[in-house]
């Protein structure tokens, strides 16, 4: 079974292309070798500039207005039925289902 990994940074600008931007250049050589080897999005942009709901749309694809999260405080948007009566499956439960670890 293929291995999949999302590595989701907030607030991480392309760094690739702002090298020498403070004068001096900066050294990342394990975060390039990875984004030699994966997808790395240089220009990417979110619902809501808030973590919580920006993850929660990416990861069900419900907007945040539909799931009722609009600030980083605690919600149970995944199971409380607020999105239309019913509970939203996510990646993580689609990926357990189909018998992989999701952590």
């Amino acid at each position: 079974m293929t291995n999949i990994v999302v590595i989701a940074i907030d607030d991480l600008t392309p760094y690739r292309l702002l090298r020498n931007t403070f004068g001096e250049p900066f050294l990342t050589p394990n975060l390039d070798a990875l984004c030699e080897t994966a997808t790395a999005f240089d220009s990417a942009y979110c619902i809501v500039p808030v973590c919580a709901p920006s993850r929660e749309a990416t990861f069900t694809g419900w907007s945040p207005w539909e799931t009722g999260s609009l600030s980083n405080a605690a919600t149970n948007w995944y199971d409380d039925g607020r999105a239309g009566n019913k509970i939203r499956d996510n990646v993580s439960s689609i990926l357990r289902r189909n018998g992989y670890y999701a952590g």
